[in-house]
């Protein structure tokens, strides 16, 4: 099925198409969908590419799955790391490989900036999205994630 899917670099024009697969994600982990948020910030993203990866697939025209990773600074390291916000392929093709290409796009072109580790989160109830980050050579490590609102 693959086969008629094209990945290439996001652009400026596929941010609707990207809102879409994103919230079709978010619908799936009960968060809210707010667009014009989402709108702000893949432009506030772009507008510094230097900043980002930001993959697509796309299939007879239309996004079908996105990957995008941005840069930190490891201040312990010296160096910069990347942090994948969002991965998603459109329920119809998952399980396909074109989010393990999604990834490994956007794993290149963070090694390919000079980033030497590539962190991201996953729901702890997402046991497929677990599995599917295991298998392309991802691992649990120690830390525990925190958040709060400001």
């Amino acid at each position: 099925m693959t086969d008629t899917i094209t990945l290439r670099p996001a652009e400026k024009r596929d941010i609707s198409g990207m809102i879409e697969v994103l919230s079709e994600l978010l619908a799936l982990e009960n968060e809210t969908v707010d667009e014009a948020a989402m709108r702000k910030g893949f432009e506030m993203l772009m507008s510094d590419p230097e900043r980002c990866c930001i993959f697509i697939a796309e299939q007879d025209g239309e996004v079908v799955g996105m990957c995008q990773a941005q840069s930190l600074i490891s201040v312990d390291e010296g160096a910069k790391v990347a942090y994948v916000e969002n991965m998603v392929v459109r329920g119809s093709l998952r399980s396909s490989g074109v989010g393990a290409k999604l990834l490994t796009a956007v794993e290149n072109c963070c090694r390919e900036s000079g980033h030497i580790r590539i962190h991201l989160l996953v729901l702890e109830k997402n046991h497929k999205g677990i599995q599917f980050y295991s298998r392309n050579g991802w691992k649990k490590d120690t830390h525990v994630y925190m958040d709060k609102e400001l």
